[in-house]
């Protein structure tokens, strides 16, 4: 199995507390086929629930009630970005999350713009120490070159701390408020689901549908896509 699998196996493992032994993991082809596993080892509950309804509805309290969104305002194809104000989003951002109990809560990103302006800084600085250091492009000192990359590292480590607080662009992989839903349905099940003990087989493939998002980023496939070769899992 492939590093991609073996990272999303892991995750369901985790979601539904189950293990799946290798040469299980490695005969489910589809979505659908892991749902059948997992039903197949959960124990079952007589009443379904939509889970990425309540998780809509978690969100959208939670909304209205820290930031005071128009109820109206609040649709799945919502784009997030105009629904938390730039002005202290930092820590709007970190209470909207604590305000749902979430123990997984996506975090905030330094704005692209900034980001490359970091990685010119950090491979500058390794360019001037490597050749300060007296490095050349042809053969010699292996100081200078571990001298540039320890010198890169630290002020990598330094630019990092520094520019925290200016994390505040929403992750693009959440660009609506549909895929912050999955992500709630996928990685804080145990908000939108009373009872983690039982499930129906449309909360199990629920589940595994936004693992699936969360992990690899693809939404348009079915119970009956191939991992590899629809879904792209390595």
């Amino acid at each position: 199995m492939g590093l991609d699998i073996i990272e999303f196996v892991m995750a369901v493992e985790e979601r539904f507390e189950i293990s799946i032994p290798d040469e299980d993991a490695e005969k489910l082809a589809t979505p659908g086929d892991l749902t059948d596993y997992i039903f197949r080892k959960v124990h079952h509950a007589d009443q379904s629930t939509c889970l990425s309804q309540r998780a809509f509805h978690l969100l959208r309290r939670a909304w209205m009630t820290k930031l005071h969104t128009p109820r109206k305002k609040f649709l799945l194809d919502t784009r997030i970005e105009n629904l938390v104000p730039h002005e202290n989003r930092k820590s709007l951002w970190a209470d909207l999350g604590r305000g749902i109990g979430a123990i997984h809560w996506p975090s905030l990103e330094r704005p692209p713009a900034l980001i490359a302006a970091l990685l010119l800084l950090t491979i500058a600085s390794f360019v001037g120490i490597f050749f300060w250091a007296g490095g050349s492009l042809g053969f010699g000192s292996p100081m200078p070159l571990f001298l540039g990359l320890a010198g890169c590292c630290a002020i990598a480590w330094m630019v990092a701390v520094t520019t925290r607080p200016l994390k505040t662009v929403i992750p693009s992989r959440f660009e609506h408020m549909k895929d912050l839903v999955e992500y709630i349905v996928a990685r804080n099940t145990q908000l939108v689901k009373a009872d983690l003990r039982k499930w129906t087989r449309e909360e199990v493939w629920c589940v595994v549908r936004d693992l699936v998002i969360e992990q690899t980023g693809v939404h348009d496939f079915t119970e009956k896509s191939h991992f590899v070769k629809d879904i792209g899992m390595d």
